[in-house]
């Protein structure tokens, strides 16, 4: 503002510097010179010598102005100089005082008044700007400068609805509108671009505009132009917003921006060859512009044409490999249907921008979508290294969700519960996250912790079926099987209080787990039902068939219809070692004793060292009458699971001391769950 009144004041005040004269020349200027043209001609001299010393910073420049001001005090434009001296020295009652007197001189001068109210409105004298801006209405209200300043000073106190009956008022008054009808047009399209074209501002700001784009043109004209073009285009109106980019064209036709506007307006009104048109106009200006051809990459994918738009990209990364956008533009379009060139193109960008974290940031999501889970989780420590403590992805609960996924995958469990935390801490909503974390927790026999976490979640949302579901889930691998049993129960509830969308949530995976709970809390019959209710909901379960069939096999019983439901599950899964441990007990139960050996024994070459597979091969042999074989297999199996008390049993039985193998035994230590489990 202190600028602006400055360049004013040397506009009005003084043309150019005087330039020393001849003595004889002088002499004779002066002798002419009467009364109140020799005060004046005083008056420049000091004005243009407090210019000059202004421009040299000598603290003296305010002294000539204020004796300018003193010789001619009809010229407001002298004291405006000398009120922005005072302002500029810290002595804001002093610039005032200045203009105020400047006022009670020249009491009918528009112009005093004006600057009277910018004096004020610097030096923060709100309710005083306001009156002289009034003031300066009431002497000249066909001038538009006092309505602007009033309505900027409503504006300054967020006062807009004030600041527009100003302006209304004003219109039909001044002789040029066009600034009027510009502020107008501003003050109703600042709100349109939260609301889009339903916002009620948009015909008022379209309004405003178009009355502005009918007044003379001046330098202002083409931006105003495109500012109405946009409008149109958010109120569909393509075509009027055509016209707007075209005219605003003429001003400046190799304006890229406005071409591309002109361009996607052909697009959009269906007119492809005008718009390759100008896409060859385009290019034909600059080809190795990498601006030119980075534009001519968007609009080639806007029109479906990935091809050219990966070579429009590609050569504006070779014109300028240090700017990220070609790279990731590039990139996007590639992973849609060849990640790993996607990730080819941002790997290449780091040779030139290793620092870059759009790319640490989209090829972690590369690595994470190809399930490259250790290349993720090194690109993610990276991306936290280059990231300043106050970058605004730190406080993105996404970014720790997607690194500890990675962690997680990884088997790096601590670091999985660190991110998971933090993501939590910012956003607890993540049901999710905080079923991950929970796992993870009862991994490491922090039940209570798990457990708190879930409550959370039910406290919040009591009918989420999701949280009572899961909760039951974790609450079985924890092993409180009682616990689980009631959250199954309430979790079926939730579900069938949501109607027919609801039933759909009790699917075949609620059922096997809803089961396998009841099973291990010895509650068969309750468990053979809910396994048929798994089954009848997926006929290809095949785990709730093997399941089912193992539980009888166990109990030595329905040992056919058993056999028969591991055989469907093994046509669905003909490998799968469990499977074929199922059927070989079948078979043992039955006394099909070589063919339960067969095929327990594939069983342990596809899963070797698993303790149950093993005590099932050592029951084989000891019924066979290979004793040896099987006292092998029974003290394999012991070593891998020691607190399994039957197997000790049989081994202490035939003269084998289970407590020094207790002892030496070494069993595999559980990894981390992954977060598919």
């Amino acid at each position: 503002m202190l600028a602006c009144l400055g360049a004013v004041a040397f506009v009005a005040g003084c043309r150019t510097p005087p330039q020393q004269a001849a003595s004889t020349d002088q002499d004779r200027s002066l002798a002419v010179l009467e009364g109140r043209e020799a005060d004046m001609a005083d008056a420049l001299a000091y004005y243009g010598a407090g210019v000059l010393r202004e421009g040299l910073r000598d603290s003296g420049a305010v002294s000539n102005y204020m004796r300018a001001a003193e010789l001619a005090p009809e010229n407001t434009s002298l004291a405006m100089r000398v009120a922005v001296q005072f302002i500029r020295r810290g002595e804001n009652d002093r610039a005032a005082a200045i203009m105020e007197e400047a006022c009670r001189r020249n009491p009918r001068s528009m112009e005093a008044a004006f600057i009277l109210s910018q004096v004020y409105q610097i030096i923060n004298r709100p309710a005083d700007a306001r009156a002289a801006a009034a003031r300066a209405i009431e002497l000249d209200p066909h001038n538009s400068k006092g309505y602007l300043q009033l309505a900027a000073l409503w504006i300054g106190v967020k006062d807009e609805k004030s600041a527009v009956k100003v302006l209304q008022d004003g219109l039909a008054k001044v002789k040029d509108p066009l600034p009027m009808l510009r502020l107008l047009g501003d003050l109703h399209a600042q709100h349109i671009y939260e609301a889009g074209h339903k916002s009620e501002n948009l015909p008022e700001a379209i309004k405003y505009y178009e009355k502005a784009a009918a007044q003379p043109t001046d330098d202002l004209s083409p931006a105003y132009l495109q500012k109405l073009g946009d409008l149109f285009i958010i109120s569909g109106r393509t075509a009027k917003a055509l016209a707007c980019f075209q005219k605003a064209a003429i001003y400046d036709p190799d304006d890229l921006q406005l071409m591309q506007k002109i361009a996607l307006c052909h697009l959009g009104l269906g007119e492809r060859e005008k718009t390759v048109e100008l896409l060859r106009k385009i290019s034909g200006k600059d080809p190795q512009n990498p601006a030119i051809n980075y534009y001519l990459g968007e609009l080639y994918e806007s029109l479906g044409d990935r091809q050219r738009a990966v070579e429009c990209f590609d050569a504006a990364r070779a014109a300028e490999p240090s700017n990220p956008k070609s790279y990731l533009k590039m990139a996007v379009i590639h992973l849609r249907d060849n990640p790993r060139k996607a990730e080819e193109v941002i790997r290449d960008g780091l040779k030139h921008l290793p620092k870059e974290k759009l790319f640490l940031e989209l090829l972690s999501q590369i690595y994470l979508r190809n399930r490259q889970f250790n290349e993720a989780l090194s690109v993610f420590a990276r991306l936290r290294g280059v990231l300043s403590p106050g970058d605004p992805l730190l406080s993105e609960p996404g970014f720790y969700v997607n690194y500890g996924l990675a962690a997680q995958q990884c088997r790096q469990a601590d670091l999985a519960l660190e991110l998971y935390r933090r993501a939590l801490d910012l956003d607890p909503s993540l049901l999710e996250t905080r079923i991950r974390l929970a796992t993870l927790l009862i991994w490491k026999q922090e039940r209570e912790e798990a457990f708190s976490l879930m409550d959370d979640v039910i406290l919040a949302a009591p009918d989420n079926f999701f949280a009572w579901y899961y909760y039951a889930v974790l609450s079985s691998r924890a092993g409180e099987y009682s616990q689980s049993i009631a959250l199954f129960a309430r979790a079926g509830a939730a579900a069938l209080a949501l109607g027919a969308r609801g039933a759909q949530l009790l699917d075949s995976g609620f059922y096997f787990y809803y089961a396998s709970a009841q099973e291990r809390n010895g509650n068969i019959t309750q468990a053979e039902k809910l396994f048929a209710e798994a089954i009848a909901a997926d006929p290809e379960n095949s785990d709730a068939f093997n399941y089912l069939a193992y539980m009888w096999a166990e109990k030595g019983v329905r040992l056919d219809l058993a056999a028969d439901y591991v055989s469907h599950a093994l046509e669905v899964d003909p490998d799968n070692p469990a499977y074929l441990d199922t059927l070989g007990w079948i078979r043992y139960r039955q006394g099909m004793l070589a063919e339960a050996l067969d095929l327990v024994q594939d069983a342990n070459a596809l899963m070797p060292g698993d303790a149950t597979i093993l005590d099932h091969l050592g029951d084989i042999f000891m019924a066979s009458g290979n004793e040896a074989a099987a006292l092998d297999a029974w003290k394999r199996s012991f070593s891998r699971d020691p607190a399994n008390r039957a197997v000790g049993k049989k081994l202490t039985d035939r003269g084998v001391d289970a407590e020094k193998l207790r002892r030496e035994a070494s069993p595999p230590e559980m990894p981390p769950p992954s977060a598919e489990e």
